[in-house]
């Protein structure tokens, strides 16, 4: 399976399989709670923000393409911080978009999580996500593998760490030797954060 670090110039192709794959996700429900054409714009817009914020640092985004077409992408933060001279305008317009009482909630969660994660220096797996109708094909398990790579190259990484809302994905994770650190409840919304130790 070829996995590529996609650029800027893929970033539209990117957002649109982050749209379809977290449609549904927890976080997104919680964060948005609107509908149908309200809520896919501002879905849109939480999406451009994440990939941009990931692009603007130069941090890698990673994707696979079947006959051409992109089915899965993975943002992902390194162990190196990098500055992104544009985060507060590109905050100002994701709120302008999303509302906000929206932006309070994406910030509560954002905020729980950032206070969750290990305090050694590690890989972080932002999102994975895989159109709904490539499921099943071996894909984020490509994912994973790459970025366990990735952490275990760099000198500096404990290893890779990520959260999840959906409990079907929990043991998923577990097999692939994934080990929950912690439980974080916001609101109605529950999160398990994983770790994997490449060190």
């Amino acid at each position: 399976m070829n996995i590529q670090r996609l650029t800027r110039e893929q970033k539209a192709e990117t957002v649109a399989v982050l749209v379809a794959a977290f449609y549904d996700y927890p976080v997104m429900r919680f964060v948005l709670q609107t509908r149908r054409r309200e809520y896919e714009k501002q879905l849109q817009a939480i999406m451009e923000f994440y990939c941009e914020s990931r692009l603007a640092k130069n941090r890698p985004v990673l994707g696979i393409r079947q006959d051409d077409v992109l089915v899965a992408v993975a943002l992902i933060d390194e162990t190196s911080l990098k500055p992104w001279a544009e985060l507060q305008s590109e905050l100002t317009r994701l709120k302008a978009i999303i509302g906000d009482s929206a932006y309070s909630r994406l910030e509560l969660y954002e905020s729980a999580n950032g206070r969750a994660e290990p305090v050694q220096p590690h890989f972080f797996l932002g999102m994975i996500g895989v159109r709904p109708e490539h499921h099943g094909k071996g894909y984020a398990r490509a994912i994973l593998d790459e970025v366990k790579k990735m952490s275990a190259a760099d000198s500096q990484s404990t290893g890779v760490c990520l959260s999840m809302e959906d409990p079907e994905n929990v043991a998923l994770e577990q097999h692939f030797g994934y080990r929950i650190i912690t439980e974080v409840d916001i609101d109605e919304l529950h999160s398990w954060f994983m770790f994997l130790p490449t060190r």
